[in-house]
């Protein structure tokens, strides 16, 4: 990286992003469906994940007769080579979370048991270059009954 000034101000950053342009990975596109009691979450990004940028899916459980601190909360950590999962900050095995990619495509199938079989589903996605935040798709609720109920 180099750095240079401006009226006395240093310009690192926009000397970064003028030679990196392949950190500024967006979310496109976020989908999310339930197959065969499974929650299927698509991101579909403008470029491949890279080895500083990253990308977080939420996924939160909720059902109004259990507690929702009781309810999992999963965190799924996507890099440019590899994952982790956590469930409220422990790191879990994900081996039962499917996760497929296709270049800029990313998807992300977990069951609804593992998600403690939620009523609602509270979902968010974003990208990140370190700590520093790329892009962020907001915060939507997935009525989970409604969804089955219409599944033939």
């Amino acid at each position: 990286m180099r750095y240079g000034t401006l009226a006395g101000v240093i310009v690192a950053a926009a000397v970064a992003v003028e030679e990196e342009p392949a950190h500024l990975i967006g979310i496109v596109k976020r989908t999310v469906k339930i197959e065969n009691a499974t929650l299927v979450l698509s991101l579909h990004l403008t470029h491949s994940l890279a080895r500083e940028v990253g990308s977080s899916v939420y996924l939160f459980g909720y059902r109004s007769d259990r507690p929702f601190a009781q309810m999992p909360k999963l965190h799924i950590q996507l890099g440019a080579l590899g994952h982790k999962v956590y469930d409220q900050r422990r790191e879990i095995p994900w081996g039962q979370i499917g996760i497929t990619r296709e270049g800029r495509h990313i998807d992300i199938r977990v069951p609804l048991e593992m998600m403690g079989n939620p009523q609602r589903i509270l979902t968010a996605a974003k990208t990140y270059a370190g700590e520093i935040p790329l892009d962020w798709a907001a915060w939507r609720v997935l009525d989970v009954r409604n969804v089955m109920a219409a599944t033939p």
